[in-house]
């Protein structure tokens, strides 16, 4: 069963898509943060925040390196 969905990439970015598709679906919906992991300082966190859904393939592929 499922109980909480991931969303990342450019529909992350979307205004207010994490909550439609909450309400649409009745389930939990986050956005993901392929830097979740990785140690940064805050001022580097708020720099990224905006920008880390889009960066989920590249961490990922970086990670198997």
């Amino acid at each position: 069963q499922v109980g909480i969905i991931t969303i990342s990439g450019g529909t992350a970015g979307m205004a207010e898509a994490a909550s439609y598709l909450t309400q649409t679906l009745g389930l939990e919906v986050i956005v993901g943060d392929p830097f979740s992991k990785v140690i940064k300082n805050p001022e580097t966190q708020k720099k990224l925040d905006s920008w880390a859904p889009l960066y989920s393939i590249a961490t990922g592929l970086a990670q198997n390196i």
